[in-house]
């Protein structure tokens, strides 16, 4: 009943494309997070091989046990190099936030245009210190997840997304 509260409250909250002002976090909305077909039941998922693809990350990490993910992953995208830095993107469980600060504050394990993916980002406070670092420049809740960037060229913006 709590998740179905803080569901609703989310949806009262964000918003679609429309309000968002950011010409990168536009362009990533509606031509990768909206776009059809969406081939997982799990929208974490969705998400997660969605921005694979748009983003054509080549070098990705999986923090925490997630190896049944991996062989997933591997599956689709024969050509990602798992566990190699500089990384692409980063996928993690809210739980695992801690396990991420080295990598935020470390020099070369990720560039300008890494992405992190939060899985289930309202179950641990967390997600609100990590919009907080000063590395974090976008951050985009998507209530199933959330994603972020840290974009060094962007001013810091927080968005709520309806997925």
């Amino acid at each position: 009943m709590h998740h179905i509260i803080k569901h609703l409250k989310f949806l009262a909250r964000s918003g679609n494309h429309h309000g968002v002002h950011s010409p990168f976090v536009y362009r990533y909305v509606t031509e990768c997070l909206y776009k059809r077909p969406r081939p997982y039941r799990n929208k974490s998922m969705d998400v997660l091989f969605k921005s694979i693809r748009y983003f054509s990350v080549t070098h990705l990490l999986l923090l925490g046990d997630m190896e049944t993910m991996e062989n997933q992953i591997a599956a689709q995208f024969p050509n990602l190099h798992f566990g190699v830095s500089p990384f692409d993107l980063i996928y993690l469980q809210a739980s695992d936030i801690s396990k991420l600060w080295p990598y935020i504050e470390g020099s070369d394990t990720l560039h300008n245009g890494s992405l992190v993916i939060v899985n289930a980002p309202h179950s641990s406070k967390g997600w609100e210190q990590l919009k907080t670092h000063p590395m974090i420049r976008v951050t985009i809740d998507l209530f199933y997840c959330g994603v972020v960037f840290l974009r060094k060229e962007q001013a810091k913006e927080h968005f709520k997304i309806r997925i």
